[in-house]
């Protein structure tokens, strides 16, 4: 699902709190800065609206054993972690009050129906031989020929069982850049939040909103560096 412009613009001034419940995460998303400076200069204006956007999500398990399929239940907590943090909500830990903290007006659901218009759950299951889906073209397309749907009408979330070096998440691509697939990846035991197969560190459901921060073009807050020693 591609955002509107506005949402684009305000999106990073979300996170600055409210994924601060986990310990930094090993997301293997880098992007250029220059790139990404200048696709804001020539696509989008400022500002940003009162109205919210709901994006229909599909989640593709991809699975080679029994305990990375993991269950409905499971997904819909990081539903609901998504939104607590995209819509900083009050009583979550999506909630902060720092002054930059803001509410995006993005709210995510999963997809009633198909792309064949049928009725769905917004979850497919699918086994795979393979277990590690690195951040590279040929894994990126891997999946997308194991499942994946038009990202004009969805956002696409592949639960995965492994990355190598131990990698939690990654965007497949950035707003800026064009072709498919066109996605986020998430390692199944870091999908959810505090429930079923999640493990520590990374338990709580916050790396989705990470990486998913990454798919609307939102920057690692060290991007350019540490001046003071301090990210």
């Amino acid at each position: 699902m591609k955002a509107k412009p506005q949402i684009i613009i305000t999106i990073f001034l979300a996170f600055s709190i409210s994924l601060i419940s986990e310990p930094f995460e090993k997301c293997t998303t880098i992007f250029s800065e220059d790139s990404l400076t200048v696709f804001y200069q020539q696509k989008y204006g400022k500002g940003q609206s009162s109205n919210s956007i709901s994006i229909p999500v599909v989640v593709h398990v991809v699975y080679n054993s029994s305990s990375q399929n993991i269950s409905d239940a499971q997904i819909i907590t990081q539903i609901n972690a998504l939104n607590e943090d995209f819509r900083k909500m009050v009583g979550t830990r999506g909630y902060n009050t720092n002054s930059v903290g803001a509410d995006t007006k993005i709210e995510y659901r999963l997809a009633d129906r198909d792309p064949n218009n049928n009725l769905t759950n917004g979850v497919t299951r699918n086994y795979s031989s393979q277990i590690y889906f690195d951040n590279n073209s040929t894994d990126h397309q891997k999946l997308q020929s194991i499942s994946y749907w038009n990202s004009d009408k969805y956002l696409n979330i592949w639960v995965v069982p492994a990355i190598s070096a131990f990698g939690v998440g990654y965007v497949t691509k950035f707003p800026w850049e064009s072709g498919d697939p066109r996605g986020v990846a998430i390692v199944s035991i870091y999908f959810g939040d505090n429930v079923g197969t999640t493990t520590s560190p990374y338990y709580l459901g916050r790396s989705a909103s990470h990486e998913i921060g990454h798919y609307f073009g939102l920057y690692h807050t060290f991007q350019g560096g540490c001046p003071n020693g301090n990210c």
